[in-house]
């Protein structure tokens, strides 16, 4: 009699614990295909908040600016998608078409190879395409190194001259922007 009260003791443990396991997976489940929506919930208010934040205090840029200069940096970082009004000095690559509405927000020079970025408030997807389509036009041989819905990174040649040309996506508040990265090789 002991024996059959300890076997079913035993048996009783281990169809506990198999439930509680399943149930732990099951739960698990539920919540990996629920957290992509609740973060997508959560930054949907991040957004609509700086969003009435920018509408309640218009001009906050420029009051941080009179204020304390540091102030406005941070301001900057909060708020994203600033674009300059102009491009910052440099020059462009004379091969590289520039899409329509794109600023040169940075260029820098090292061993005598550029890199040049832009910004503009444009569809990433449709800028993409126009390379794609204006470069094989232009003669260079396209080789794609890296795609996600974010980012996308080519490499294009023709003869010597060898460029990466990166793409990516920057979701504002406001509307999309697009950066473009030229770096030659």
């Amino acid at each position: 009699m002991k024996k059959i009260v300890l076997i079913g003791s035993i048996v009783c443990v281990v169809v506990v614990i198999i439930v509680v396991i399943w149930a732990l997976i099951a739960s698990g489940g539920f919540l990996w295909k629920q957290f992509p929506s609740w973060i997508a919930g959560g930054e949907k208010t991040v957004s609509e908040s700086i969003r009435k934040v920018e509408e309640l205090l218009p001009g906050l840029k420029e009051r941080a600016k009179e204020v304390a200069p540091g102030v406005a940096e941070k301001v900057k970082e909060i708020i994203p998608g600033e674009i300059p009004a102009e491009d910052v000095p440099g020059e462009d690559i004379k091969q590289v078409p520039r899409y329509p509405g794109l600023i040169r927000v940075s260029y820098a020079m090292t061993d005598q190879k550029r890199t040049i970025v832009y910004r503009g408030r444009m569809d990433f997807k449709e800028t993409s395409n126009f390379y794609q389509k204006e470069m094989v036009r232009l003669g260079f041989n396209k080789k794609v190194i890296s795609a996600s819905p974010e980012e996308e990174v080519y490499e294009y040649r023709k003869r010597r001259q060898r460029l990466e040309v990166r793409f990516k996506k920057i979701k504002t508040i406001r509307s999309e922007i697009t950066e473009l990265t030229v770096k030659e090789m």
